[in-house]
């Protein structure tokens, strides 16, 4: 998934008008709260990607950058489970 995608993703679980930079920061500043995150997830599980929110580190979720990361990682690993 490319950082445009998640970026698009973020708009919609966010409520956001325009798309996040790639390392602005998500959960520091707020934009990204549980309930938004709760609603990446299951956007991100329509997309194909199962992620456990217990089985990664909250600082996955910092960025769109870091959320590509873990995707990456995800996928080199040869699932889409995490």
């Amino acid at each position: 998934m490319t950082e445009r995608e998640v970026a698009l993703l973020l708009c919609d679980a966010c409520g956001l008008e325009a798309p996040p930079a790639p390392d602005e920061e998500l959960l520091e500043s707020g934009l990204l709260d549980s309930l938004a995150l709760i609603e990446l997830l299951a956007a991100l599980e329509d997309a194909g990607w199962q992620i456990h929110p217990t089985r990664v580190e909250r600082s996955c979720f910092a960025s769109v950058r870091s959320i590509c990361a873990l995707l990456n990682r995800i996928k080199t690993a040869g699932g889409n489970e995490a």
